[in-house]
């Protein structure tokens, strides 16, 4: 409550909501006549990185149509502008939302020289990662900090049912996979040797450049996913398992005709201040934001709020609460499967998130082909 009516509590104009403000560190309870607050106040460390780094994620998570360019540039603000360095899980959430929820990219190399609208490509991710794993103070220098808002910028635009890619349909790899296990192996290694071949005899020489420089970004893809997944970072065991998947997916030759060059827009005109209104896509995404892994009393007041007793463990308890009713229904929006789903795929997601919003089905609050 604090987080989305602070603003508009604390004298702002009506409707003005922003994050929460963690300047004291107040406590539960109260009166009959003037009751506390009914949860302690959030940590400076969950406002300045915990709360921006979801909303990071969020925001990416369901693109302009179910969220806005300023909010993701709220949330970027936020995490580079804090007392300590986020850099880390900054770079290392841009990573997985990589993965999880758009799909992998390829950075033209030819664009030179690197200017601040280039996205990150994958392997840089991968890198930045790793130096800010071992030193914690490490913050982003202008350029890379440049290209790292670009980076996120792109991934959120990319929001058309073909950029979300079925990497849950694959078999985890195994490391007694001897073509997995050795880098460089594969259907992308095979046409790197191939475009060499061509090269060298001369016949369809563009060709084989071309082929040989795809190539390439798919090998350093496939080496950035098993340093991921086999490194030192340290990730989930759901993370693990999907990174296991994508060696699969990378050796799809039908998913490597996918990769395609990122882009990113431009940053939005004007950015969300403590007296911004937000819109109704805004707030949502800010609601979705604060989950469980910012404040484990959320699926306490989730449960607290049913109009009837619990009954049904099943339904109604907090594990089921949080795998239901927030994972599913609020943080796991993805406006990808959404538009894979409008365009001829089940329909159960797209109702949750018109009910979600307020709407009934079929009454336009979700996203369409033509917004």
């Amino acid at each position: 409550e604090e987080a989305t009516h602070g603003a508009s509590s604390s004298g702002g104009p009506a409707g003005a909501e922003s994050l929460p403000a963690a300047k004291h560190s107040g406590t539960t309870g109260g009166n009959g006549a003037n009751p506390g607050p009914l949860f302690p106040r959030p940590s400076p460390k969950l406002v300045s990185t915990t709360l921006p780094l979801c909303l990071l994620e969020k925001t990416i998570m369901r693109g302009t149509a179910f969220s806005s360019a300023r909010q993701l540039g709220q949330a970027l603000t936020l995490l580079e502008d804090g007392p300590e360095s986020a850099t880390h899980p900054m770079v290392t959430t841009l990573f997985r939302c990589i993965f999880a929820h758009v799909s992998p990219y390829v950075v033209n190399p030819a664009r030179q020289p690197i200017t601040a609208d280039v996205p990150l490509s994958v392997p840089e991710l991968l890198g930045l990662s790793l130096v800010s794993f071992a030193d914690e103070t490490f913050r982003l220098p202008p350029l890379l900090r440049k290209r790292a808002e670009a980076t996120a910028r792109g991934l959120q635009a990319r929001e058309s049912e073909n950029d979300l890619w079925p990497w849950r349909g694959f078999d985890k790899a195994k490391l007694t996979d001897s073509t997995l296990a050795k880098w460089g192996k594969g259907p992308a290694a095979k046409a790197t040797k191939s475009g060499k071949a061509k090269a060298e005899t001369g016949t369809a020489a563009s060709a084989a450049a071309s082929s040989s420089s795809f190539s390439k970004d798919a090998i350093a893809l496939q080496n950035a996913v098993r340093i991921a997944a086999f490194g030192p970072l340290r990730i989930s065991a759901s993370e693990g398992d999907m990174l296991l998947r994508y060696l699969r997916v990378l050796q799809d030759p039908s998913m490597l005709a996918r990769l395609e060059e990122m882009h990113a827009p431009a940053p939005a005109d004007a950015a969300i201040a403590p007296t911004t209104s937000l819109t109704a896509a805004e707030r949502e995404t800010l609601l979705s934001a604060i989950e469980t892994k910012l404040s484990p009393a959320v699926p306490l007041l989730l449960q607290a709020s049913m109009p009837t007793a619990p009954v049904n463990t099943a339904q109604h308890s907090i594990k089921a609460l949080v795998s239901n009713l927030e994972t599913r229904l609020s943080s796991g929006i993805n406006v990808r499967s959404v538009r894979q789903q409008l365009s001829g795929g089940a329909s159960s997601e797209l109702f949750r998130v018109e009910q979600f919003l307020g709407g009934k089905p079929g009454s336009g609050t979700s996203p369409n082909s033509s917004s």
